[in-house]
């Protein structure tokens, strides 16, 4: 009834959401704490896994909306939005290479190298872009949780990691960490979607946390886009 009647009856709407580690840092949490300021009547359940788990569980309807990074297209899923999620280098506002122009990957040899394991989006980019321009980068830490990643980066003096803008939207800027890109297409191949199981009927409240989101990943990207033009 409650569907039907639309989101002035909800009172208690449960929405399951999936995404992969690097969005459930800052990004999902950032955006969920907004929504519920307008519709604190909406519960979320939130499940972090693998991109094969999160494809998985949304052509299985084991969840109403998941997000993450992807290299093509999912089968048998809708994607309702897609934002440029290029790799980049998270690093110290102090960092030494924030006063070099163009950075490339043979500069990442004199630092401590953080990196996600093997098999993610994000790995499987960064070490092809190493093997295309014939660079071996050992990582003095790697890590499954990007919240390890992180820590370890902030932690360790002249470390670098990588992630996608949209992992640390506001979390960065608090911990005087900022991002920088590296000279190599072959790292901007990622796309952040957000994906809902192919032709299912969705209740009024997903369709307007799908549209609240959408409009707020928006914004924020064509805020990093006109800090990228004007750097």
């Amino acid at each position: 009834m409650a569907e039907i009647q639309g989101l002035k009856a909800v009172r208690k709407t449960l929405v399951r959401l999936a995404c992969t580690d690097g969005m459930a840092f800052d990004l999902l949490p950032g955006l969920l704490a907004r929504f519920r300021l307008q519709h604190p009547g909406v519960s979320f359940d939130l499940q972090v896994g693998s991109a094969m788990q999160v494809a998985e569980w949304i052509r299985r309807n084991d969840c109403d909306v998941a997000f993450q990074f992807s290299l093509a297209p999912e089968r048998d899923v809708e994607i309702i939005a897609a934002w440029p999620a290029p790799v980049l280098l998270l690093l110290d506002c102090t960092h030494p290479l924030m006063q070099q122009p163009g950075v490339v990957m043979e500069d990442l040899h004199n630092y401590p190298l953080v990196l996600p394991e093997a098999g993610t989006t994000l790995r499987q980019l960064f070490d092809l872009s190493c093997r295309m321009t014939g660079t071996f980068l050992e990582p003095a830490f790697s890590s499954n949780n990007f919240s390890a990643l992180y820590g370890f980066t902030r932690h360790t003096p002249n470390a670098i990691t990588v992630c996608s803008h949209f992992s640390v939207l506001w979390r960065a800027p608090q911990d005087g960490m900022t991002l920088k890109a590296i000279s190599n297409a072959s790292l901007s191949q990622r796309t952040l979607q957000i994906q809902v199981p192919g032709s299912k009927h969705r209740p009024a409240t997903v369709n307007t946390f799908l549209d609240i989101t959408s409009q707020a990943l928006d914004e924020e990207h064509r805020q990093w886009m006109a800090k990228l033009a004007d750097a």
